[in-house]
């Protein structure tokens, strides 16, 4: 179904899709809704944001990952990219552009982005994507959660 060194367990790909929500960030309306039909299609949750800065006011805390254009008006996805380091709010991000080139990967890449694709994607390769940066996020959420309580036990524990 999706490319990988080895297949995905069925339940597993069901339980991430359930868990996830796929947020899809392009100006292009058209591109956005393929993506999002695409994602559907093969089980995906989706939302569109048609700009970085609808996305930004938006209240994102559910597990998943960012599908985002790189060239856009206002907060290029680079520029929204640095703007969530910033703030903290990690999400892996998927980079998908029409006017790429090494330069641009690189540096997306380097501040943490799972993967870069150029236009027309491959839907084979974004489902793929998708899978592994949704499960990354979720596995990290499940991480976060075990210290959390591991930490709260400890903290009770009398002297």
């Amino acid at each position: 179904m999706y490319p990988s060194s080895e297949p995905i367990d069925p339940s597993v790909l069901r339980l991430v899709q359930g868990k996830s929500l796929v947020r899809i960030v392009d100006d292009d309306e058209t591109v956005a809704k393929s993506y999002e039909f695409m994602l559907r299609c093969s089980g995906w949750n989706c939302r569109i944001f048609n700009s970085a800065e609808d996305y930004l006011a938006s209240e994102n805390v559910q597990i998943g990952c960012l599908i985002l254009d790189v060239r856009m008006p206002g907060l290029s996805g680079l520029q929204l990219q640095q703007k969530l380091e910033i703030l903290e709010r990690e999400i892996p991000i998927i980079f998908v552009t029409g006017h790429g080139d090494v330069d641009m990967a690189v540096l997306a890449l380097k501040h943490g982005a799972q993967d870069f694709m150029l236009k027309p994607v491959d839907p084979q390769r974004l489902k793929g994507a998708v899978f592994q940066a949704c499960q990354s996020d979720l596995l990290h959420f499940l991480k976060s959660q075990k210290e959390e309580a591991e930490r709260e036990a400890t903290s009770s524990l009398s002297q």
